[in-house]
């Protein structure tokens, strides 16, 4: 199945995709827009359906069906939901720096795929799961515990699960927008309809999965529960095939981190250097190395004070600039783009979207579900800790496998004082924000610089300012 994904992507590649170069190569198409979009949208719905499903029943199919008690089931969905929300953090450096969104995007649906399958299985095959056991047995724990078999194949599914929503999050949204040409206004103004869109259709998945789906697997049957959203992630990913002459393809631009550690060692190299005019961020944008981003397509970011001694990373020396006007060495000269690259406050989807630079948007994408799966390790945490703590010296646990003894109320109160500092957090953070707005420069006039031309620039600026 793996040998036949990544045959049908080098295919899809290899035909009719239109690549936009960010080597300052011209496209062969402008983007298709709204072409694209049904095609995109509906793969992200499928797939929403198909981990949604899995992920808002897990516990209650791991007790009734695995015979586990309920504050392990709950500590594996929690372990589960945690690695899967972080697992877009690695997607999106892999997108970024080596497959590219397309790529990553359908290898991700592959993967996905393969792991409903194999829990469609597991519900379904009496060999790969423990013989059923009733509720008043279980909490006797006279109930069979699953096998090695039957645990590797459900561990095995999830990981599965976990490897193709790592790739699918951070590279579907990115990817869409990679569709409209933002030199165009009305480009511009169908991306907005694009965000409303997919935000509509994810919220309809959610419902979708935790309404109806819920109740088929509680109600009807575990297999139909987990087979339908399957049959929607093989839907998807033929879906996602059907637009594959429509699709503009951005190549993979090398890894943002290594950009982050070239920030921090050039402003460590140029520490002793002082910046031109300190306390006036505006002018000294115009002196320090900032070169025309290449491409027709890319958002810029204005200097900030906010990390003031990064900034001296982008201070020209002799010999830093190349007769072209590139960076002779990223290692000694840093452009303003890097440095705010290098630094972003945390936010929500949209937020990211517009306040990271185009080419960061899949590890934009990647930071909101990386929120997600430390909240479930944190929960899994809690959980643990407050049951060893609170049943010292005899007591009775707040936490406990029968309801009716635990103390539910008081672990509500502690959760309900924890969101209080959290909202405290955020207050604090958003009144530190600096909030980045970000230029378009349209392709006609995004032109690299040669030396010479740079060198004549800081000397008009200098000219200018000294009048």
């Amino acid at each position: 199945m793996a040998t036949a994904a990544a045959a049908a992507v080098e295919a899809v590649e290899a035909g009719d995709g239109q690549v936009l170069e960010r080597n300052g190569a011209q496209r062969r198409k402008a983007g298709q827009g709204w072409k694209c979009m049904p095609f995109i949208i509906g793969t992200v719905a499928f797939e929403s359906v198909g981990s949604i499903g899995v992920a808002a029943n897990l516990t209650v199919y791991l007790v009734k069906r695995f015979n586990m008690g309920q504050l392990t089931a709950a500590n594996i969905s929690n372990i589960f939901y945690g690695t899967f929300n972080f697992a877009p953090l690695l997607g999106a450096f892999i997108s970024d720096a080596y497959l590219g969104r397309f790529r990553t995007l359908a290898y991700g649906s592959f993967f996905t795929f393969l792991g409903m399958l194999g829990l469609t299985l597991s519900a379904s095959v009496p060999a790969l799961k423990p013989p059923g056991c009733n509720q008043t047995t279980q909490f006797g724990e006279h109930c069979n515990s699953p096998s090695r078999l039957q645990l590797s194949v459900l561990y095995l599914s999830l990981g599965f699960i976990t490897i193709g929503g790592g790739a699918i999050k951070p590279c579907s949204l990115p990817f869409g927008v990679d569709q409209f040409d933002m030199t165009d206004e009305k480009s511009r103004k169908g991306l907005s309809s694009y965000y409303n869109w997919y935000y509509g259709t994810t919220t309809a998945s959610l419902v979708f999965s935790l309404t109806i789906l819920v109740y088929i697997q509680n109600n009807i049957s575990w297999p139909i529960g987990f087979g339908i959203p399957t049959f929607f992630l093989f839907m998807g990913i033929i879906v996602l095939f059907m637009g594959t002459r429509l699709y503009v393809h951005v190549p993979p631009e090398g890894s943002i981190f290594t950009g982050i550690a070239q920030v921090l060692v050039v402003s460590f190299k140029k520490r002793k250097l002082k910046l031109p005019y300190p306390r006036d961020i505006n002018q000294q944008d115009f002196l320090l190395y900032n070169p025309p981003t290449r491409g027709n397509r890319i958002f810029r970011l204005p200097l900030t004070s906010q990390f003031r001694f990064l900034n001296k990373g982008a201070i020209v020396r002799d010999g830093d600039i190349n007769d072209d006007g590139s960076a002779r060495n990223s290692w000694e000269l840093s452009s303003i783009q890097q440095i705010e690259e290098a630094f972003n406050a945390v936010g929500q989807i949209e937020f990211y979207n517009k306040q990271f630079p185009e080419h960061m948007l899949t590890l934009a994408g990647s930071l909101f579900f990386v929120s997600l799966a430390g909240a479930n390790y944190l929960t899994a945490a809690m959980a643990n800790i407050t049951k060893k703590v609170t049943s010292r010296h005899g007591n009775t646990s707040w936490l406990t496998e029968d309801i009716n003894l635990s103390k539910l109320d008081y672990y509500f109160y502690f959760i309900a004082f924890m969101g209080v500092l959290n909202l405290l957090y955020f207050l604090i953070c958003s009144h530190c924000y600096q909030y980045k707005t970000m230029s378009l420069h349209a392709e006609e006039s995004i032109e690299i610089q040669t030396k010479v031309e740079v060198d004549a620039d800081i000397n008009i600026d200098r000219d200018a300012l000294n009048k």
